[in-house]
């Protein structure tokens, strides 16, 4: 065997068996060197040792995996990646080879990797990706973003921009928000936010069963009005489907009365069968008012 030198630390000489050189470290396992490359030929152990490379790290064969403790409970004690920057951030990447345009990280549920759910952070040319599958017989899986608990928040995009679901495209243009298939261009629901001190909305309060459901206005204020109006000429419908009264819990002002029309129209029909307390109704006979259990007549004059 021939003199040894130390190439990073490490221990090199010929291999008079097979005239390859290899690599010898002070606990006895050698490394094989072909062309330049390092093979391991055997499982290596190096206790307490840095292993420093220059060059490329290259996997031969399928199949192969990079295995330690990353399970350990406690945080400190798992195998983690850490840039040997000092002080420096840890920025994990991920290239593609030649002209390939995509670069993709996949997380599995499942030791079998043909049939088992999936998970898929990937960029390409011209789309950023995180989707849920399923692979083989395995269906996907739902895919949950949420926040911590505390004042944590959620952001998607930034100006102009605009987030895609099937069926559904959601675009984001300053402070107005618009959902539907086609976007901005005829949205089936929006939220306009641009108000420079915008600080009133609308929540939805639901309640257990048979307790209905409220929409309230939301603000920091102590007293907010809600406004609802159709487009153009268009009717304001309530209770439209629905076969129960429609309640006002306050007083009802109408609209001053104009020559275009009355502020309130109490339009002419049949009588009612079983009429109650406080109904009222026209008929091309004229006016009618249930009070105390009689139907009066208002005299046209």
């Amino acid at each position: 065997m021939s003199t040894t030198t130390t190439l990073l630390g490490l221990s090199k000489a010929a291999d008079a068996d097979n005239a390859n050189s290899y690599i010898k470290t002070t606990l006895g396992a050698t490394l094989d060197i072909l062309d330049n490359a390092v093979l391991l030929t055997a499982t290596q152990t190096l206790t307490n040792k840095t292993l420093g490379l220059v060059g490329d790290l290259t996997f031969t064969g399928t199949g192969r995996r990079i295995l330690g403790d990353f399970s350990n409970a406690t945080v400190l004690s798992k195998l983690l990646f850490q840039t040997s920057t000092v002080n420096g951030a840890t920025q994990m990447g991920a290239i593609p080879n030649g002209t390939g345009t995509q670069s993709s990280l996949f997380l599995y549920n499942t030791i079998d990797t043909t049939n088992t759910g999936a998970m898929r952070m990937s960029m390409g040319a011209t789309a950023a990706i995180i989707d849920s599958t399923g692979i083989g017989a395995v269906p996907a899986v739902d895919l949950i973003v949420r926040a911590g608990t505390g004042l944590s928040s959620i952001t998607f995009g930034a100006v102009a921009s605009t987030l895609t679901m099937v069926g559904l495209t959601t675009t984001i243009s300053g402070t107005v928000y618009y959902f539907g298939a086609t976007g901005a261009t005829n949205p089936a629901f929006s939220v306009n936010a641009s108000a420079g001190s915008s600080v009133t909305g609308l929540q939805v309060v639901s309640h257990a069963l048979a307790g209905g459901a409220d929409l309230v206005v939301s603000s920091s204020g102590t007293n907010e009005a809600l406004t609802i109006n159709a487009k153009g000429t268009g009717t304001i419908t309530l209770a439209g489907v629905s076969t129960g009264a429609v309640l006002v819990g306050t007083k009802l002002t109408t609209v001053l009365s104009g020559t275009g029309a009355a502020g309130f129209t109490l339009p002419h029909g049949a009588a009612p069968t079983s009429p109650v307390n406080g109904d009222m109704w026209t008929t091309t006979a004229g006016l009618f008012v249930r009070i105390n259990g009689v139907t009066k007549t208002v005299t046209l004059t």
